[in-house]
């Protein structure tokens, strides 16, 4: 009997000793990538976490959801995206901007600091309130409004944050131990149940990774805790400057939404002027992910009639004189 416990308790030492390593190797790894996939600029308003990646004239300001930070950004490819982390999410600090307008005037400082003049700027999800607020109050520098399944106003489902991000190793252990129960195919029917939207994530390669990238965007929560606690204040009592927005505006929702339903999008269509709705039927809160084609198509030819509006307000203006 003496024995059999020696050797429970041996192996109890080495299974913890072992988790303990794991955790540990992980989380020196996972921290050195996020370190060294940013940039950190001192602005006017303090430091900015960002990065900046891709080709193209046309810079579109990326604005992560909730919780997120820069590693959560949407990528297009032609175009260069901005993507900061906001404050209160990795190593921007919350002091940079709590409110909406405040968090409208970093981005304003972070383009100041970096010698942008102008960007599309795309609020993806949480990230909607600020940068609605940014394309209403600085019309100078917003060629575009892009509103990916965005919160536009407070009506919010109740949904609390899951109980394994109360912490880092928390939060590491039962991702990592519910992926190897269930693969990532089980952890996908957790985020998206409907079976259509989970095929389209495993079609590919590129999207399954994209997938399980953005679940560990949630990590660590220790360096997103304030910037998710904030949003939640901030979302109970949001009005929002939509009227005053006058640039050309896309708004993008799937009508299975049920993090941010898709009444947002109406939301803001209604009050904005000539704002273009576009409704991806079935589609839910991993829109990004499982219609990843059909959002790059819509967003790249939105950006891109841009141009063509400029150059028909160019020939409408040269008539007129003439």
């Amino acid at each position: 009997m003496k024995n059999l416990l020696l050797g429970v308790t041996a192996l109890v030492v080495a299974l913890v000793a072992l988790v303990v390593y794991s955790y540990n190797s992980f989380r020196g790894d996972r921290l050195e990538e996020l370190r060294s996939g940013s940039e950190v600029i001192e602005t006017r308003i303090g430091p900015v976490e960002y990065v900046l990646e891709g080709d193209g004239d046309q810079v579109v300001l990326s604005i992560h959801g909730t919780p997120g930070g820069y590693d959560q950004r949407f990528g297009l490819d032609g175009f260069q995206v901005l993507a900061p982390s906001r404050p209160g999410y990795l190593r921007t600090p919350i002091d940079a901007g709590r409110t909406p307008r405040a968090q409208a005037d970093a981005y304003v400082a972070l383009l100041d600091a970096l010698s942008i003049d102008e960007v599309v700027i795309m609020g993806l999800s949480g990230g909607g309130p600020s940068s609605m607020t940014f394309a209403a109050a600085y019309p100078e520098r917003t060629r575009a409004l892009i509103a990916l399944e965005a919160v536009s106003n407070s009506d919010l489902p109740d949904i609390p944050a899951p109980a394994f991000l109360a912490g880092d190793f928390t939060a590491w252990l039962s991702l990592s131990m519910f992926k190897r129960a269930v693969g990532t195919e089980g952890l996908l029917e957790m985020f998206s149940p409907d079976p259509e939207n989970q095929r389209l994530v495993l079609e590919s390669e590129e999207k399954t990774a994209a997938f399980e990238g953005l679940m560990w965007s949630l990590w660590p929560p220790s360096q997103r805790g304030d910037g998710l606690a904030n949003d939640e204040e901030q979302f109970d009592a949001l009005d929002l400057p939509l009227a005053d927005i006058r640039v050309p505006t896309l708004a993008i929702h799937g009508t299975a939404d049920a993090a941010v339903p898709v009444e947002h999008a109406s939301f803001l269509a209604d009050r904005v002027p000539q704002a273009q709705l576009h409704i991806i039927e079935g589609a839910d809160h991993l829109m990004p992910v499982s219609h990843q084609e059909e959002v790059v198509r819509v967003i790249t030819e939105f950006i891109d009639g841009l141009d063509d509006e400029g150059d028909e307000g160019s020939e409408e203006s040269q008539e007129d004189a003439q």
